[in-house]
């Protein structure tokens, strides 16, 4: 039955990775032909085949740990056996010694008891018998019949010392044989106990043998799916990229009327100046989708506390198509969720001071889940325009009809 269970596992193993290598092979990537939202289709599949075979590996590796402590105590087991194992067996040496020994006993105590017995024989044949001491002649020499009852009793105590010690002799072989008897009986368990403990060892060596060819398939299981992870991840990564590039790439600067650029140096950063720091769990850059991180460390720093935008993506989770962000630690502000633009908010905000980011739809592909594929941060008005940080590009301006919503920002 174990068997069986460790085969279907194998096979369950081995089907599911088919299956995975067969779906990156139905799921062919050809971005020159693919719209914007087929390339994000592409990414989010492969992003969950990538994600979903991580946690099968993560499974396995956790059967792996179990397959593991198994062996352990399954080799405790083993030592513990065989040394249980060669107890029993100098034990049985032990006993099958005293049982020999109680043999040469018993033998050595017969040999005496024949002794004895020859002894009483030559007695009864030298009293009752014709011959030099015999009987007759006895009674013929002796003077009168003490003497004949004296020579007697001296027979008679002979015989009776004789017959002791065959009594003697014969309890003794009877305790020797008691004895032998109960080696005998120890001997049986002893000989079972051999047995039962050889048919556990080989049981275990047979359980040992299984489970290391169980942890070698699953830590061959757990080595296969981690690197349809990377295929997948890598495949969702080349995807992104190419998402990435058509975002930032030679769209031209906004332009517009009602919403322009004005930088005020000591809160300003700009996205493109951190080529290098990657946004968990993509591996695109702030340069090339980092507009809200950006917006995030401005107006922390116009608060006070200030952050770079790598400090921020050390200090939050953040989804690189700005769909969702959290902040582990605080960084000096608040943001409240996406909303639908409110001019009459943003003017009430921006009278005290507090700026405003805002998403707005610029040429090219739309990622965010509003519709928009952009963060700016507006931080004031004058002139009857109103005045921005844009975090991608120093110089732009935009029209009020290209926002799409709004975060409040709480410092």
């Amino acid at each position: 039955m174990t068997n069986k269970i460790l085969k279907s596992k194998i096979l369950q193993t081995k089907l599911i990775a088919l299956l995975l290598c067969l779906s990156f092979a139905m799921m062919p990537l050809n971005a020159m032909a693919a719209t914007a939202s087929q390339l994000q289709a592409q990414r989010d599949y492969y992003a969950a085949q990538a994600e979903a075979a991580r946690k099968k590996a993560e499974q396995k590796a956790q059967e792996a740990q179990v397959v593991k402590q198994q062996l352990n105590n399954i080799s405790s087991q083993i030592n513990e056996n065989s040394d249980s194992l060669s107890l029993t067996e100098s034990q049985i040496g032990d006993t099958d010694t005293k049982i020999n020994g109680i043999i040469a006993n018993i033998k050595k105590e017969e040999e005496n008891l024949a002794i004895e017995k020859d002894k009483m024989n030559n007695i009864l044949a030298s009293w009752y018998m014709e011959g030099e001491n015999g009987l007759l002649e006895t009674i013929i020499g002796a003077n009168n019949v003490s003497e004949i009852v004296t020579e007697q009793q001296y027979y008679d105590s002979i015989k009776q010392q004789i017959q002791s010690s065959m009594d003697k002799i014969n309890q003794m072989k009877t305790n020797l044989q008691e004895e032998k008897n109960k080696q005998d009986a120890q001997m049986s368990v002893l000989n079972q106990l051999k047995e039962n403990q050889t048919q556990q060892q080989r049981m275990l060596e047979g359980n040992k043998l299984m489970k290391n060819r169980l942890l070698n398939d699953t830590t061959s299981a757990v080595s296969d799916l981690n690197a349809q992870a990377q295929q997948a991840e890598a495949k969702a990564q080349e995807i992104r990229t190419i998402l990435a590039s058509i975002y930032s790439s030679g769209k031209g600067t906004p332009m517009g009327s009602q919403l322009t650029s004005s930088i005020d140096n000591s809160w300003y950063y700009n996205q493109t100046d951190y080529p290098d720091t990657y946004l968990s769990p993509s591996r695109l850059t702030i340069k090339e989708v980092g507009c809200l991180i950006t917006s995030f460390a401005m107006i922390a720093t116009k608060y006070g506390n200030s952050i770079t935008p790598p400090g921020v993506v050390s200090a939050s989770n953040f989804g690189y198509d700005g769909s969702f962000y959290g902040f582990k630690r605080s960084i000096g502000i608040s943001v409240g969720s996406s909303i639908p633009v409110n001019w009459d908010t943003i003017n009430s905000e921006i009278s005290q001071g507090h700026p405003v980011i805002v998403s707005v739809k610029v040429s090219g592909p739309v990622y965010n889940s509003d519709g928009s594929n952009h963060f700016i941060v507006i931080k004031g008005f004058s002139g009857g325009k109103y005045l921005i940080h844009d975090p991608y590009w120093r110089t732009s301006s935009y029209n009020k009809d290209n926002v799409i919503s709004m975060k409040i920002v709480n410092g």
